[in-house]
């Protein structure tokens, strides 16, 4: 489907151009696709694979830091949230090496994704990665532009740490929850990478 708008987009603003009287339009559509094909990038990285820790599964700033309960968790676990803004690479990355033990999606709302709450109102998709001694429920939340999550993993797969799995389209979230024996290792407005940033120690 990305191929085909990109393709769309691409032979309307070669048209668009070619009629005169109409290049405004021309131009309009030239802006998006820069726009678009900015969005959808999928830059070469290096993953930094940690054995005892967690990794950021997004790029974006770190937008809240919280501790609490969680109905997936025994005790106390600790909260990260990832505000993607519309320029940051949306691919999400596996934050451990595991396997993926549940996947639920949850219809909500799209308010803007930096609201405060979005991630009990917006639409999410929650995946729950298991190792052998680790949990770590990520889930994608939808913001006010990004009507369509995409997760290319089902219950049952295994994944390597720092591995793509999905993306989420025009601005959006992520949030961690983890145990509270894993000590966060970043700070709020921190920026971050998926696959490089170290969310998430643990503790000693």
């Amino acid at each position: 489907m990305d191929a085909l708008a990109i393709n769309i987009l691409l032979l309307m603003t070669s048209i668009l151009f070619l009629i005169s009287g109409i290049i405004h339009f021309g131009i309009l559509f030239a802006v998006i696709f820069i726009l678009v094909m900015l969005f959808l990038r999928d830059p070469e990285r290096k993953i930094h694979k940690i054995q005892d820790g967690i990794l950021a599964s997004a790029d974006g700033k770190i937008h809240k830091i919280t501790s609490g309960t969680h109905p997936s968790f025994k005790g106390r676990v600790n909260k990260v949230l990832i505000f993607m803004s519309p320029l940051d690479v949306h691919r999400n990355r596996a934050p451990i090496t595991g396997k993926i033990t549940a996947i639920e999606y949850i219809p909500g709302k799209f308010s803007p994704a930096y609201k405060k709450g979005i991630e009990n109102l917006n639409e999410k998709n929650k995946i729950e990665f298991s190792s052998a001694r680790l949990k770590v429920v990520l889930t994608q939340i939808a913001g006010i532009f990004a009507r369509r999550i995409i997760c290319k993993i089902k219950k049952g797969d295994k994944i390597t740490q720092g591995s793509q799995f999905g993306l989420i389209k025009f601005g959006s979230a992520n949030e961690l929850v983890f145990p509270a024996g894993y000590k966060v290792c970043v700070k709020k407005n921190e920026m971050v990478k998926a696959g490089i940033s170290i969310i998430a120690r643990k503790s000693k």
